[in-house]
């Protein structure tokens, strides 16, 4: 496996995940990727005056696209705008899973959408059909069922997205339309009666709000797994001088001290002041 040498500094980087070569996060539209980073410390040894130490740095991500479809159809169209790029973004994501050894992909969700207008039993075959149509989609671009583990599935009436942009947006009766939304009493088609007795409300929803909802959603679970290196000098010691040790002076704390000269012979007096 490769291994790839950084300085110290730059450890906290690693293992947090920000210093990795990955996809760039966070998109500005519905694609987007995010990732998690683990750690484990493998050895440590000693080069000289540097430490190595090794560790095995996990990242487990996911990447998400969205397609839309037209109301009442299943049928994927490359015409519409948001859907050319998001198709493009996820070709991309598709060849670097092929050309990256060290990422191997966990799983692949797709689920297809209704928005929550019209009858719900329409809905719900609505829903399938979108999921249908976008595997089949994948099959032919990128043998889906042959390379990856497939997890699928269909929601007819998205009233719990529905709610989020409601509640992000500006319309008009918007609490009025969060009530009835939150209203658990009510059925799908309740609901939807009493939001169209709210023609502001109901004219932006149509336009702004329910078309994001008709869509098929992916989502791509995958890991790396890499072997980074963290080397550190370790810095010598400074040599510490050595105390002088002061030669020929007494310790009297009476004041001035007398010094011999031990190379003299004889006797030196000192007589007191008289």
């Amino acid at each position: 496996m490769k291994k790839s040498y950084i300085s110290s500094v730059r450890v906290l980087t690693i293992l947090l995940g920000i210093g990795l070569c990955a996809p760039s996060v966070q998109a500005q539209h519905t694609a987007a990727t995010h990732q998690k980073i683990d750690s484990v410390f493998l050895s440590e040894r000693m080069e000289g005056d540097t430490r190595i130490r090794s560790y095995r740095v996990e990242e487990i991500g996911d990447a998400n696209y969205a397609v839309l479809y037209r109301i009442n159809l299943a049928k994927l169209s490359t015409e519409l705008k948001e859907n050319s790029r998001e198709l493009q973004e996820l070709k991309e994501f598709m060849q670097s899973l092929a050309s990256d050894s060290t990422r191997r992909t966990d799983h692949i969700r797709i689920t297809g959408y209704a928005s929550p207008d019209g009858p719900q039993a329409f809905n719900e075959r609505l829903a399938k059909a979108r999921l249908n149509d976008f595997l089949g989609y994948g099959e032919k671009h990128y043998q889906l069922s042959d390379r990856f583990r497939l997890k699928s599935s269909s929601v007819a009436e998205d009233w719990e997205s529905c709610r989020h942009m409601v509640a992000q947006s500006t319309m008009p009766d918007r609490e009025k339309v969060l009530t009835i939304l939150d209203d658990g009493a009510l059925s799908h088609d309740e609901k939807e009666a009493r939001l169209k007795q709210l023609p502001a409300a109901w004219e932006y929803m149509r336009r702004n709000i329910l078309p994001h909802l008709r869509r098929v959603e992916v989502e791509v679970q995958y890991a790396r797994g890499r072997v980074v290196e963290v080397r550190t000098r370790i810095p010598r010691p400074t040599p510490q001088p050595q105390p002088v040790v002061a030669q020929n002076r007494c310790n009297d704390p009476c004041g001035e001290c007398l010094v011999v000269d031990e190379a003299i012979t004889g006797f030196i007096v000192e007589y007191p002041e008289e």
